[in-house]
């Protein structure tokens, strides 16, 4: 066959934090208020928050005072009354152990006998600070510690005085005193070799830190003991083995076995071990005294899918082609992966091509079974060797058919190739963070200036839309004592996110601090003068109406304003390389005030450069305009690369728009509404912020004959005619770039290109492919 070189697969740009439902809200009287729909409302919480929050020792009861008789209620349990739960939302009771006064007509709550976030002592040291016969507790009587959790909420179900039912709880958020005060937060990271790495911040006063294991779910919370998997002195924990994080039994790859298609009927999905759904991982910081409450739970499920385990050689070798074979230009660029959720994925390969070199070597060769036929020759090869991106995994390509002159250009030729399939990292990691002294409030001046302003504000509920309308404005204090539930830690910060990141003029926040009162929340901007924010906000806001008069006209559909956005994103923005390689250096924690324009909208819309997040906030405003609802999407590509993209509302369903990586000059448009199912295997969503249970609501339409790009530029063929399709267009332009099913291989993309060869007979054919796009020219 001629030569296929397989070139140019996008850059995949990328920044990303966390998704959530959005509703939005407009507060002016704008002719837009009256077209929303009552969805789109804030919503009113289900509880009411009492002002104050209570701090209570590990062994201090709860009580309450009651004016009536729970008998003459028909009252059968206290919890009919009162009750503790381990989240804002009331869905985690806590098994208190109750006491009722008959005379003083006071109900006592008492700590659990199992505390919460309590640790057993198995593998546990017996001169570990803590240590007794059983569980690792710094008091030992039953009922004497409320356990290693933050914040409980007590929820009063009815009126004290009277005893009816209220319409709403109301919840007082107790905070737990701790032996070690400061919070605790572990995040996950993969090394370059694709090995867990968990850290978290640096706890001043904790001697060593211990990783633990706990039984926990959404509706009970913790449950169960924990159990310790590592002491460990630095604040990182890297597993000796991952084994522990496989949590299935029947991998994707081996469902497609007879016998366990036989077994377990039809499907794909892995099967998964019984009884790890509910295992979580969390770190905790200890000293003599005590501990620190329990750092953020990391679901096994969701660790497991981000670590590989095994590189199915079969498979690879199958469909992705050999790494011993006779021409360079059809070395294969990925490899398959089995991830220890069990799901299969591919992995770019890197060619490490400056160790590449000539060798000869002695092969075997035979043709019959029992090798009495084996004979050995002298083979001279180009050896390369190479890793799996994001994995463990190496090998050694060998070469056998070369040209001694031009082996070195193909070489280079191929690390262009592989340079251009891979994807690109980055994010900033913003956070609240408590403050344990009293801070200066002169360092965090109230901003002079309040605008009423028309722009909508998007939220699901009032904090966050409070919080939203302030950040607009700017303000670099805000007061939070008339929003009693930003008491609540986790509450305060899911509000915080939402606002930050479904509001796109909210623009370059540096940092958050709660203040030690907690009713204040202090912000630095990267713009330190307000009236410069403003003008890069008007800036903002009037290029949106100069691009939407220019690109939406009134009688396109939905469908065409996605479209028409979509395509002014790629001809008018690229991506800004030197922003990501400056968040790089900085750890991703913030990037230099030379880059921050880079990861808002102003980046896009003002200088026409910009990373992904500033995409996809720009993506939002200009459809916003258009009257197109849209929210902002933040997750992982191709599960390990933080990244923002955008879905839409057209005709009542949501579609994926991803103008980051649909602006490629060959591989246009590969993820323009393409189908829900076809996108996990790239896109991941991130469900770890406010309102996760609302991501339902915005699933991706699996319909793509309507919709998808390539389907409604009737440039979408199924394998039988793809080939000929191909042919066709190169007839015409020299180039020519369609689309076929979205799980094509390298396997299936050569026998294409063979197929397509086999009839130009042409040296000049080149190509690529990705998501089931195929790019060929024959320039």
């Amino acid at each position: 066959m001629k030569k296929i070189w397989v070139v140019g697969l996008m850059a995949l740009l990328v920044t990303g934090c966390g998704v959530d439902k959005q509703r939005e809200v407009e507060e002016s009287t704008s002719k837009k208020e009256k077209k929303m729909s009552s969805e789109q409302v804030v919503k009113e919480l289900p509880v009411v928050f009492e002002d104050k929050k209570k701090e209570i020792k590990q062994d201090e009861s709860l009580s309450v005072d009651i004016n009536f008789n729970p008998k003459d209620k028909k009252m059968k349990q206290m919890t009919e009354i009162v009750e503790v739960y381990q989240d804002a939302s009331l869905t985690q009771p806590v098994g208190v152990y109750y006491d009722y006064d008959k005379e003083a007509k006071k109900i006592i709550m008492n700590p659990p006998r199992v505390p919460l976030g309590s640790i057993g002592t198995l593998d546990v040291n017996e001169k570990d600070y803590g240590f007794t016969s059983g569980e690792l507790l710094f008091y030992q009587e039953p009922n004497k510690q409320w356990g290693r959790v933050k914040q409980l909420f007590a929820a009063t179900k009815v009126d004290l005085k009277t005893g009816d039912k209220l319409d709403k709880p109301e919840v007082q958020v107790i905070d737990v005193k701790q032996s070690i005060e400061e919070r605790i937060k572990m995040t996950l990271e993969l090394n370059k070799e694709g090995t867990p790495v968990f850290k978290w911040n640096n706890i001043k006063n904790a001697d060593y830190y211990y990783v633990i294991t706990y039984d926990y779910t959404k509706k009970k919370g913790f449950f169960l003991q924990g159990f310790v998997q590592a002491k460990v002195e630095k604040n990182q924990w890297i597993p000796d083995s991952t084994g522990q994080f496989m949590n299935f039994k029947v991998s994707e790859y081996e469902r497609q076995t007879k016998e366990n298609k036989k077994k377990y009927g039809k499907g794909t999905a892995p099967i998964k071990k019984e009884n790890l759904d509910n295992t979580a991982y969390a770190v905790v910081g200890v000293n003599k005294d005590g501990t620190t409450a329990v750092s953020n739970l990391m679901q096994l499920n969701s660790i497991a899918g981000k670590i590989p385990l095994n590189e199915e050689i079969k498979k690879s070798f199958d469909e992705e082609g050999n790494t011993t074979i006779e021409e360079m230009n059809i070395l294969p660029s990925h490899r398959w992966i089995t991830m220890e959720d069990g799901s299969l994925v591919q992995r770019l390969l890197t060619y490490d091509t400056s160790k590449a070199k000539e060798a000869s070597e002695v092969w075997a060769e035979y043709e019959k079974d029992d090798l009495s036929d084996l004979t050995s020759k002298r083979v001279n090869i180009v050896s390369i060797p190479y890793t799996v991106d994001g994995t463990p995994f190496k090998g050694i390509a060998k070469v056998t058919k070369y040209d001694k002159n031009q082996w070195k250009t193909e070489l280079k030729n191929l690390e262009d190739r592989q340079n251009k399939l891979r994807n690109k990292a980055g994010i900033l990691d913003l956070e609240i963070k408590e403050s344990d002294v009293a801070i200066e409030m002169k360092d965090y001046p109230v901003a002079t200036t309040k605008k009423t302003t028309n722009d909508t504000i998007y939220a699901h509920e009032k904090l966050g839309q409070y919080l939203a309308k302030q950040m607009l404005n700017g303000q670099t204090v805000i007061d939070l004592s008339n929003y009693s539930e930003s008491l609540s830690t986790d509450k305060l910060m899911d509000n915080f996110q939402e606002a930050m990141y479904q509001n796109p003029l909210i623009l370059g926040v540096r940092s958050i601090q709660l203040s030690k009162t907690g009713d204040k929340l202090l912000i630095s901007y990267d713009e330190d003068n307000q009236n410069d924010y403003f003008k890069k906000q008007e800036a903002i806001r009037q290029e949106v109406k100069k691009v939407n008069q220019k690109i939406i006209k009134k009688e396109m559909t939905e469908l065409e304003k996605e479209y028409a956005i979509n395509q002014y994103l790629i001809d008018s923005a690229k991506y800004d390389d030197k922003a990501l390689e400056n968040a790089e250096k900085n750890q991703f924690k913030q990037v230099d005030k030379a880059f921050s324009d880079s990861f808002t909208p102003y980046g896009v819309l003002i200088n026409k450069n910009g990373v992904c997040s500033s995409y996809a906030g720009a993506f939002k405003l200009l459809a916003d305009e258009a009257e197109l609802e849209s929210i902002v999407v933040t997750g992982t590509l191709e599960g390990n690369v933080p990244h923002a993209w955008n879905k839409v509302k057209i005709e009542k369903e949501w579609h994926i728009a991803d103008s980051t990586n649909n602006d490629n000059d060959v591989l246009k448009n590969s993820l323009l509404n393409i189908p829900g199912s076809a996108s996990k295997t790239v896109l991941q969503e991130n469900d770890e912020y406010l309102l996760n249970e609302y991501l339902v609501d915005f699933k991706a339409s699996d319909k793509d004959k309507e919709r998808e790009f390539y389907h409604v530029e009737n440039r979408f063929f199924d394998p039988t005619r793809i080939s000929k399709e191909l042919l066709s267009g190169l007839a015409k332009d020299n180039k020519v770039t369609l689309r076929t099913n979205y799980d094509l291989d390298d396997k299936s993309f050569n026998e294409v290109a063979k197929e397509v060869n086999s009839e130009l007979q042409s040296d000049n054919l080149t190509g690529t492919y990705w998501n089931g796009v195929i790019f060929l020219s024959n320039k």
